[in-house]
Order: C-alpha cells, then structure tokens, then sequence
C-alpha cells in the first residue's frame, strides 16, 4: 500500500474535480478510437497497418490508464467521506443547502416588492372623487370628470413591501448565518490535513497532479526461529536442577560409605 502527503481537504476537493474532468476528457478521446479506421490497399498493407497498431497500443494504454483513474477516485471518495465526515462537514454542508433554500424562497416570492399601500391609496382617492362627482349634476364639466375617474385602473398587488417586510428581516438573518456557516467549512476545509492510502495502480496517476507518494514500510514480521526456540525452551523439563539433585544424593551416599569403611 501506498500513502501520500498529507493536504487540506480543500486541497483534496479541487483534485477530485481535476481528476473528474481529466477522466471525462480521456474517455471522450478513447471514444474516438471505437470507430478509427485506417484505408489499406496493396500499395500499402505495412504502413497502414504499422499505423493501425500505433492507435491500437495508444489506444489500449489510454484505457490502462483510465482504469487506473477510476480506481483512484473510488479510493479517494470513500476516504475523503470519512475524514469528512470526522469534522462534521456533511451536517454543516446540509445546514447551509436549507438556509439557500430558505433565502431563495423569500427572494422569488415576497422580498423586494414596491409597495402594495400606494395603489390601494390612489384607488381610494379616486373613488372619494367620483363619488363627490356623482351629484354635482350633469354639466359638461362634471360628467366629464366622472367620465376620466370611470376610465382610471388602478393596479392592485396582490403581495407587496407591507407583506414581505417580515420576511425580509428573517433572510437578512438567514443570509448571517449562511455566512458564518461558510466560514467556519471553509475554516475546516483548509486546516484538515489528511494523508490517502492508494493503490500501488494510482501512484504514477497522482504523480501526473504533483501529489507525492510514498510506500509504506511493511511490518516486521515475527522471528519464526526465535519463537520455536523459545517455546520449546518453555516446555523443557528443568534438566540442570535434576542434574545437580542427583550429583548431591550420589555425594551423599559416598560420605556414608566411607563413614561405615572407617568404623
């Protein structure tokens, strides 16, 4: 197994679209090769098939690698995930996709509006008019102005700055805590360092991106020799204490024949 530097997740997201882009380009440049083909004649079966086997084996390397690219993102996105998740990214990214959502709610349908009062204001005027018009007789002059008021329409909203005032307040709320939100992922983003595990298949691919890899050292193994020695070192017999035990009985019994031979 390999591991690479450590970087910022940040550093790690904005890879991850590199790589995304660079696969989608790759792919649509292996696409061209499905349908590639070369016009041969017998003035010129070797050349064209020299040719016809260069796009082949470049065609076929271009596969090797985006084998190898895909196998990559698989890894990162699994371990990308967890570390984001380590730092609740994901709740807080989810905080911030309700609080737009809000926002934008409020701003398509009552923030912004101009005044519903002016126009309800205007059409009461014109009603206070035409109903004092309405018994000044039938003059030229009066009829004429009952006439103008008749012809007046007046555009009344249905929602207007009255009704969204509220609103308002409580986006301009919203919009200050998207804020913090953003600052604090950011914050996350740039200051959690983490260091991937790939496969040994990805490691000239992450060269490609100036992304160091180093080999892990593999763990020592255990001294297989040592070990047997040991445990049947454990359950031998304890052959030196017996030893000495019967060379001090055997003194003992010479002292005691010679004792008799003396007596």
């Amino acid at each position: 197994m390999f591991l690479t530097d450590q970087h910022s997740l940040e550093f790690w997201i904005r890879l991850r679209g590199r790589l995304t882009t660079a696969f989608e380009d790759g792919r649509a440049r292996l696409a061209e090769y499905r349908n590639m083909v070369f016009p041969a004649t017998v003035n010129d079966p070797v050349l064209q098939r020299n040719r016809a086997a260069s796009e082949r084996a470049a065609a076929l390397t271009q596969l090797t690698e985006l084998s190898s690219l895909r196998v990559l993102m698989l890894s990162l996105d699994g371990q990308l995930a967890f570390a984001a998740h380590s730092v609740e990214l994901p709740f807080l990214e989810s905080q911030m996709a309700c609080l737009r959502d809000a926002i934008d709610l409020y701003r398509s349908s009552v923030c912004g509006l101009p005044q519903r009062r002016t126009s309800e204001d205007d059409l009461e005027d014109f009603s206070r008019q035409y109903e004092l018009l309405r018994n000044a007789g039938n003059g030229e002059h009066a009829t004429n102005e009952r006439q103008r008021l008749r012809d007046q329409s007046v555009p009344l909203r249905v929602l207007g700055r009255e009704d969204g005032a509220p609103y308002e307040d409580e986006c301009r709320n919203y919009e200050t805590d998207l804020d913090h939100l953003a600052t604090r992922v950011q914050h996350l983003k740039a200051t959690t360092l983490v260091a991937l595990n790939v496969p040994e298949a990805s490691v000239k691919v992450l060269a490609g991106f100036g992304v160091k890899v180093f080999q892990q050292a593999a763990p020592a193994l255990p001294n297989e020799a040592s070990d047997s020695g040991d445990a049947q070192a454990a359950l031998a017999p304890p052959v030196a204490a017996n030893e000495d035990t019967s060379a001090r009985a055997d003194t003992a019994a010479a002292d005691r024949a010679t004792a008799d031979v003396q007596a």
